[in-house]
């Protein structure tokens, strides 16, 4: 089973998404970037990390950059997109793709397989 870790914030985002997403794939929820990085650097890689931009500590930017070091797949996700520069910016730093908060479950589950 494919391993999503998921950065967000706002607990009823992170629990939407584990419930979204938990049937068919491993989840792990963090509420910072920090707490993501962590793991990641502890050895246990994902298969994808899905995180917010403006979080407590470590800015999604940095969470996307530190997973793509160890060419883990990354989708960025933001409630503020203004002309769509955090997600050109994801994109520039490598991310596959971008959801703008808040989103329909079918855009999660179409992003996510």
């Amino acid at each position: 089973m494919k391993r999503i870790y998921i950065a967000d914030d706002d607990a009823a985002i992170r629990q939407f998404m584990e419930l979204a997403l938990g049937d068919s794939y491993d989840v792990e929820t963090y509420k910072t970037g920090d707490l993501l990085v962590q793991r990641i650097e502890d050895g246990d890689l994902p298969d994808l990390v899905m995180t917010d931009t403006d979080m407590p500590g470590m800015r999604g930017y940095d969470v996307c950059s530190e997973a793509r070091k160890r060419n883990i797949l990354v989708i960025g996700m933001s409630g503020h997109d203004v002309e769509g520069a955090r997600s050109s910016r994801y994109l520039r730093l490598g991310a596959v793709d971008f959801l703008e908060k808040p989103f329909p479950l079918k855009d999660l589950l179409g992003k996510v397989e």
